[in-house]
């Protein structure tokens, strides 16, 4: 057996299992659920890390409350940063993050946690969190986002997403912190 017709062995084996998979009733999964489920595999570690950081801005965004705290944050963060240094952000003030990086602490059996926990977690969640870090930090030293319909409504397959894909103005800021 080649290499592509083992792939296609495991994936058609992933699809009897999903379709065979039954809850303590006996009922199994409708055709949207399975549809759902696949689409979601495929998507896993696909582009989530831009869709994280975009919905993050968003966020930020619909509560200035939150982003001036993340911004006077990182401001502070390039402010102790030795004038002799490279202008970089280092790990070590990555690791300064603090407000930006919070996780949830509402973590009960039934909260939702995106790059799983225990024996299945996501082997990429922390190369994620650094890499939508520096893209936040840079982006709220530099830039501010104006969304043009901040009330819009959201679609969720495959992925959540605005459903005009966060038509928005960028707008670069004038800082002395860059």
């Amino acid at each position: 057996m080649n290499m592509k017709d083992e792939s296609r062995s495991k994936c058609n084996n992933m699809v009897d299992l999903i379709m065979a998979i039954e809850d303590d009733e006996g009922r199994r999964l409708h055709d949207e659920e399975i549809i759902d489920l696949l689409i979601v595999y495929v998507f896993a570690g696909h582009e989530t890390t831009a869709h994280t950081a975009a919905w993050a801005i968003m966020y930020l965004e619909q509560h200035p409350e939150f982003l001036q705290k993340a911004k006077e944050e990182q401001e502070e963060i390039v402010k102790r940063r030795q004038a002799d240094s490279d202008k970089k952000l280092s790990y070590d003030e990555f690791r300064q993050m603090k407000y930006l990086t919070k996780d949830d602490e509402a973590k009960t059996f039934s909260a939702f946690l995106p790059f799983g926990a225990g024996p299945r977690l996501c082997p990429g969640a922390e190369l994620a969190r650094l890499e939508v870090s520096v893209f936040l930090h840079y982006f709220l030293l530099n830039y501010r986002l104006e969304r043009l319909n901040p009330e819009t409504s959201v679609t969720y397959l495959p992925i959540p997403s605005p459903t005009d894909n966060c038509l928005a103005r960028l707008k670069r800021i004038s800082t002395s912190c860059q």
